[in-house]
């Protein structure tokens, strides 16, 4: 639908969300920088094997819905594309929080790209018994941003050399892995097994070399995490 452009639902409701929404709403704000990881968790297309689909949501949990009716939206609108009937069953506290539904439309669409879909949406307000009058209603407001010289494209944690950064975390890691290894096995193993007469338990061992391994590993590569974001601020 909008290949180009990445979505992001941030719903107001901490202090940090507060403080985002407050200078997105001051119209001093032309410029907002922004650093992006992810996604994390497993990507499924699983749903797509169903003739139907049953949808329960509360509050922002609906957010994970909306990009599975997104992407049905851009599916739908290619030839030989059978879409499964979706039914979406939202739980919300206020009325207010219904223009949450006006998210499953890209910005640039329209009510005949989601017309396409067998969509069923049924909603549930808890607190409220009357909808607020539409004075009350603050009405939602779209914000562009003009690109930047500065700005940077979206690429992995490591930046766009992730394949160096990811060989020089290997290499460090199995240098520094040899490293601890030699002083474990010289002043901890073997004053043991001189002192005692007997050989150092394997089970110990394996656990001891388990532990190094993973130590080094996360030390690497949060120095190379470290390394690549101040290279980016500099930048």
């Amino acid at each position: 639908m909008e290949t180009n452009n990445l979505s992001v639902t941030i719903k107001n409701v901490g202090s940090w969300s507060n403080k985002l929404y407050q200078q997105l709403s001051s119209s001093y704000l032309d410029h907002l920088n922004v650093s992006v990881e992810g996604p994390y968790g497993p990507h499924t297309k699983q749903f797509l094997r169903h003739e139907q689909i049953v949808m329960v949501s509360g509050g922002s949990g609906i957010t994970p819905f909306i990009s599975i009716i997104r992407d049905l939206i851009f599916q739908s609108q290619q030839q030989q594309f059978q879409a499964p009937k979706l039914l979406l069953i939202c739980i919300l506290k206020n009325y207010v929080d219904l223009t949450m539904l006006s998210l499953m439309l890209p910005v640039s669409g329209s009510t005949t790209q989601i017309s396409n879909l067998h969509l069923q949406i049924k909603v549930y307000i808890t607190r409220e018994k009357q909808e607020p009058s539409i004075e009350t209603q603050k009405p939602i407001q779209t914000i562009w941003f003009q690109p930047n010289l500065s700005d940077s494209p979206i690429s992995l944690v490591l930046g766009p050399n992730n394949l160096l950064w990811l060989s020089a975390i290997i290499t460090s890691s199995f240098i520094m892995f040899l490293l601890f290894f030699g002083i474990l096995t010289r002043y901890y193993v073997y004053p043991m097994e001189n002192n005692s007469g007997e050989v150092y338990n394997w089970t110990f061992k394996v656990m001891w070399y388990m532990f190094l391994i993973c130590a080094c590993i996360c030390v690497c590569s949060k120095c190379c995490s470290l390394v690549e974001k101040k290279e980016r601020f500099r930048k």
